[in-house]
């Protein structure tokens, strides 16, 4: 879908067939769609030279115009009935006669729209033409959409203000950069499932991480900082390799349910930070109640009381390995450490 590209809203499927809506003003005094309103006549001009620079196709295009319920005109019914080219001549015919070319204000679009020149784009932009009365109830019209989505109707007004916000966040930021206002409706419909996920809490997570093979496992035990991290702290082959596994299935769980929608983007974030502090917590924890063990003890018994937590994602459980592959996540990018000097350790390690 776009704003203000093609038209006032397009919409354009994947096959290629577009449909052009024109909104016309309910808080307007006057006929939008009256024989000689300038809305209308300039309306049919843009078709006209969209379809004449190749911009959109008459021939695979739904031209909408939209009007607040009650607002009709002889000419713009005309071009709503014709459904043949011999209708739609005889309906441009008979609104050349009636309109005339003599108004200053209506002169540059009627001369656009009458030109012989144009007439076969015309007929074919008026065969697909319809006037369609506007909603005066369009937000319990969206709601009750949300609702055939299977969302609760305890959220329902959430989800509408927060997909309303996210579509105007990104058609401005498309704007801004020179684009068109458009919005994909394959992203769109991933953000609506995150989003109603996220405020509906009656679905449980299950686990799309395979168990890595062993050429992955031996690369991240070579290469991974969060291995790396592991050996401050004497931790053994097994124990390794288990951190591989959880790190891999965690990261897989993440991309899985992002693509999905199970899981919305504002949610890791939520998680990021709760593993950051059960960590700080831990740490001080064991800074005070073991200050006098070595620091590789203190570094595993911290590894360890991470290892017990178990994450929630949106309320929702998630599965064992999800949280402690989460926390390795952290440790490989040097935001949590086992070792209590693990930043200077690694970073002495790189410099060598």
């Amino acid at each position: 879908m776009s704003l203000e590209a093609l038209g006032d809203v397009a919409t354009t499927s994947r096959s290629g067939d577009v449909s052009l809506e024109e909104g016309k003003s309910r808080t307007s005094r006057h006929n939008p769609v009256a024989d000689s309103a300038v809305d209308l006549w300039k309306t049919l001009r843009n078709w006209l030279d969209s379809v004449e620079l190749h911009e959109i196709d008459a021939s695979r295009t739904s031209f909408v115009i939209n009007v607040p319920e009650g607002f009709t005109g002889k000419l713009v019914a005309n071009f709503h009935s014709a459904s043949t080219h011999h209708e739609a001549r005889d309906a441009l015919n008979e609104a050349e006669s009636v309109v005339g070319r003599k108004s200053a204000t209506l002169k540059p679009h009627l001369d656009r729209v009458f030109d012989r020149n144009s007439q076969q784009a015309m007929v074919s932009i008026i065969t697909r033409m319809s006037l369609e009365p506007s909603s005066p109830r369009s937000e319990i019209e969206l709601l009750e959409l949300l609702r055939n989505k299977a969302i609760g109707p305890e959220v329902l007004e959430q989800v509408l203000a927060y997909l309303l916000g996210w579509v105007k966040q990104e058609t401005d930021a498309a704007i801004t950069n020179g684009k068109p206002a458009a919005v994909d409706q394959s992203a769109f419909a991933v953000e609506l499932l995150a989003v109603a996920r996220k405020l509906d809490r009656a679905t449980i997570l299950a686990s799309f991480g395979a168990v890595p093979d062993s050429d992955t496992l031996e690369a991240h035990l070579r290469a991974s900082v969060y291995v790396q991290q592991l050996d401050l702290i004497a931790e053994e082959i097994d124990g390794k390799l288990q951190a591989v596994s959880d790190f891999l299935r965690a990261e897989a769980d993440r991309i899985e349910w992002a693509q999905r929608g199970f899981v919305h983007e504002t949610a890791y974030e939520d998680l990021e930070a709760d593993l950051t502090n059960v960590w700080t917590a831990n740490r001080t924890k064991v800074t005070i109640a073991h200050s006098r063990k070595s620091e590789v003890s203190q570094g595993r018994l911290i590894y360890a009381d991470c290892r017990l937590h178990r994450a929630r994602l949106q309320g929702i459980d998630t599965p064992e390995h999800f949280a402690r592959g989460s926390f390795h996540a952290l440790a490989d990018a040097l935001q949590i450490g086992w070792h209590p000097r693990f930043v200077r350790l690694l970073s002495e390690d790189q410099g060598s």
